[in-house]
């Protein structure tokens, strides 16, 4: 009871406790946005880089089946392969490398989702929440 005469109580404003709730709100938001821009950022470049590797051993794979032989010759020999086209479009598919199109395809979703995600979302600094605004009365 006696230290209510040596602190005398101030005028407490009215909204205090709505402003007190946005402000906690406000921050919640931005460590949720910064952990899923870290994320992004984080996927952004591992599926950047790792996107080198899973290229070049698609290139690779086309190769060594003979896809890239097949398509060349829809291109050189056009009348021949409408001749056969059943035969030609089985030999198509039987020798497409389908684990590494799924690979670089899957890679590439990942990278273009956190493209995305990065481009859209902007960090926009909340205020420090030592920073106080007086009012005069």
């Amino acid at each position: 009871m006696g230290n209510q005469k040596n602190h005398p109580v101030q005028d407490v404003p009215v909204d205090l406790l709505n402003k007190v709730l946005h402000r906690i709100a406000q921050a919640e938001r931005w460590e949720t946005t910064k952990r899923r821009m870290g994320m992004a950022l984080v996927v952004l470049i591992a599926t950047g880089i790792l996107m080198i590797p899973a290229w070049i051993s698609f290139q690779s794979d086309l190769t060594q089946t003979g896809f890239v032989f097949y398509v060349g010759l829809l291109f050189s020999d056009f009348h021949d392969v409408m001749r056969a086209w059943q035969d030609f479009t089985l030999s198509l598919i039987e020798s497409f490398p389908l684990f590494g199109g799924i690979t670089v395809l899957f890679l590439t979703f990942c990278f273009l989702w956190a493209l995305r995600y990065v481009m859209t979302h902007k960090i926009q600094p909340i205020p420090h929440a030592l920073s106080v605004q007086h009012h005069q009365v």
